[in-house]
């Protein structure tokens, strides 16, 4: 029997919107990492908490059709740029995987590249993004990248390189050196062993009051916990 949600949506969208968006909501995820074993380097920012979540199983709340839509377009962006870095025969490697294994953590790069004329490999993470409301105020680059741009240096072995940022509105470029700092690096790798060492002892990660919650894919368990069961 279908759903009053689905019924809803469907008598008030487009029927092509419609067709699309199940599209979109039936694809499967590609990714081939479990995240009951390994943690992913672009999930590393996130609160210790929700990280325990995921390592235990809990099943994240699906991203919307519109995040769908972003995420999306975001990936045309990725290989819109790609093709320029081949073009230009700067490519040393792309979607390289990374993995450690204290903690156990997973990781796909987008490029290894070379200057012409030198011998030194940059780290380059591609990132697309939208102009914000007139009332929301966009810094660059993200905090959560430049911790994933981070980890993978450290993985990679390498020193320097770029977040290199496409706004989708009018295709301009923001490109932000980046140089390894373990200041960066360090605290989060303990973070995630603290994690990891939670799930094998048993134990349960404490609510965390002070992270944001607003986009945590999995705060309705985690709420429900705290709130309901206390804990």
């Amino acid at each position: 029997m279908a759903k009053l949600k689905d019924l809803n949506e469907k008598f008030s969208k487009h029927w092509l919107e419609y067709e699309i968006d199940v599209y979109d909501e039936e694809e499967e995820d590609d990714s081939s990492v479990d995240e009951t074993k390994f943690f992913r380097a672009s999930s590393a920012h996130l609160c210790p908490r929700a990280l325990w979540y995921i390592q235990m199983g809990y099943k994240r709340e699906p991203p919307s059709i519109q995040s769908k839509r972003r995420m999306k377009v975001g990936t045309l962006f990725h290989e819109f740029i790609r093709e320029k870095l081949r073009g230009r025969g700067l490519v040393v490697d792309e979607e390289g995987r990374v993995e450690m294994d204290d903690p156990p953590l997973v990781g796909h790069f987008d490029n290894i590249i070379r200057r012409p004329g030198e011998n030194e490999q940059y780290l380059l993470e591609i990132k697309s993004f939208a102009d914000p409301p007139p009332n929301v105020r966009l810094t660059l680059p993200r905090s959560d990248h430049v911790i994933q741009w981070n980890l993978y240096a450290f993985l990679t072995k390498l020193v320097h390189g770029m977040l290199f940022y496409i706004n989708k509105n009018n295709q301009t470029y923001y490109i932000e050196e980046q140089t390894l700092n373990h200041s960066i690096v360090d605290p989060v790798l303990e973070k995630l062993r603290m994690v990891r060492a939670a799930v094998l002892e048993g134990q349960r990660i404490p609510y965390q009051p002070n992270e944001k919650h607003e986009w945590c894919s999995v705060r309705y368990e985690c709420e429900k916990d705290w709130f309901i069961r206390g804990q």
